[in-house]
């Protein structure tokens, strides 16, 4: 897309969007967490599905079913599941779930402040064009591959 897009293009659009007006970058992350009160384990089988390893963690990284997800996160989503990806811990791992999420964030910070000037530059309209190609196709896939094996309990 950087050759696509011209660099009289990207001025027109910033000063018609922005004018004179300062552009703060910015960028939006959540980490779900749900913190259980118990031990949490982490099993894994052999083939013929006997117990091999039975080990307890502080977190492990999962997926659930939550009841409207993405519902109003469904624009601005790149990667659409029916599961929402969540961190499973409890009250002793919690803090190192903190600490881990803490350090990718200032990891983030660290790494935008050494874009280039081109990708900053770009970021406003880059950010437009991917925000009406997500629209777009939402838009044309609907919101069937959302839909949940579980939802027929709903039907009754």
């Amino acid at each position: 897309m950087e050759n696509n897009i011209k660099v009289d293009h990207i001025d027109k659009y910033i000063e018609k969007i922005y004018g004179d007006s300062r552009i703060y970058h910015g960028f939006k992350a959540f980490i779900p967490v749900i913190c259980v009160n118990g031990p949490i384990y982490n099993i894994e089988f052999d083939s013929n599905l006997n117990v091999t390893e039975f080990i307890e963690k502080p977190f492990l990284p999962t997926q659930i079913r939550k009841k409207g997800w993405p519902g109003k996160s469904y624009v601005s989503i790149l990667l659409h599941t029916p599961e929402v990806a969540v961190i499973l811990t409890n009250p002793k791992g919690l803090y190192q779930v903190l600490e881990i999420g803490y350090a990718w964030h200032n990891n983030i910070k660290q790494l935008l402040k050494t874009s280039s000037e081109n990708i900053i530059r770009r970021a406003p309209i880059e950010t437009a064009f991917i925000k009406k190609a997500v629209k777009h196709f939402r838009n044309k896939q609907g919101l069937e591959p959302y839909r949940s094996d579980l939802d027929v309990i709903n039907w009754f």
